[in-house]
């Protein structure tokens, strides 16, 4: 069933490395190819204070990806105050309780603690 109309794809880029920037899928096997053309975001271009004072929940999302890949070598509890952080940015944005419990659960599943007893201080 299709419903006839114009789609776009982007490509949510959640590592580190500043020179990676695909745009492009290609695959080729026995005598087929495949040529599939998409646009990007790369998190790491984004800033933080953007991110902040957008009203957009996906840039809570957006912004926890960010912080996580900036801060891959900090500790559990630099992780904590961050999740912290992020949480407090949802309820100052007054996201009603459904979108708030998504966007948690996304943190405490995306933003992960080498010590699990940390992950239970965490408020649910």
């Amino acid at each position: 069933m299709g419903y006839k109309v114009p789609i776009t794809t982007k490509a949510i880029l959640a590592d580190e490395n500043g020179g990676y920037r695909p745009v492009v899928y290609r695959q080729e096997f026995m005598g087929t190819s495949l040529r599939y053309d998409f646009n990007s975001y790369k998190i790491m271009d984004q800033d933080e204070s953007v991110l902040r004072a957008n009203e957009n929940p996906f840039s809570v999302i957006v912004l926890t990806a960010l912080l996580a890949i900036k801060n891959k070598k900090i500790s559990d509890e630099g992780l904590k105050a961050i999740k912290h952080d992020l949480y407090d940015e949802m309820i100052n944005r007054e996201m009603d309780k459904d979108t708030r419990q998504g966007l948690y659960d996304f943190l405490t599943y995306y933003v992960s603690f080498d010590n699990e007893e940390v992950l239970s201080i965490f408020p649910q």
